[in-house]
């Protein structure tokens, strides 16, 4: 299903390896480039073996992010009843980016302490940190339906 309308960004979560496995082969292309340290550059950061299943599920962000100043997830967490996504812009302009909007995705581990459970995924509600951005926000299991 496509994204809805007037979506800034979607969080959707696998739970477990299977559906993780259909995440990873759906949206990292096998060509992408190993690479270590921040995700500054697109690059295959990790595999799914080093996921714990038992303690973490997989995220898909798809997000956008600004042409001067690219950014990444730092943190994920419940908050006040909230799933927070923080990003990190490590362009050093202090707030001075462009306003374009260029599309991204990327997978990350996620402790299970820091997401709904499964069953609460479609009635909680989430947000980016530091922004007004939450409604435009959307919180879904993989693959969104």
């Amino acid at each position: 299903m496509p994204t809805p309308p007037n979506t800034f960004a979607v969080l959707e979560v696998a739970y477990d390896a299977q559906t993780a496995q259909q995440m990873w082969d759906q949206n990292v292309p096998a060509d992408l480039q190993e690479r270590s340290g921040d995700p500054r550059d697109p690059g295959r950061y990790g595999s799914l073996s080093d996921v714990d299943f038992a303690q973490q599920a997989v995220a898909l962000w798809s997000s956008g992010e600004s042409g001067s100043c690219p950014g990444w997830i730092s943190d994920i967490a419940v908050d006040s009843g909230y799933v927070v996504v923080t990003e990190v812009d490590d362009s050093g302009l202090g707030g001075a980016c462009t306003s374009d909007y260029n599309p991204y995705r990327v997978l990350v581990a996620v402790d299970r302490a820091d997401l709904p459970a499964s069953e609460s995924v479609a009635t909680t509600k989430i947000r980016i940190a530091d922004t007004n951005i939450g409604s435009q926000v959307l919180l879904a299991d993989y693959p969104l339906s």
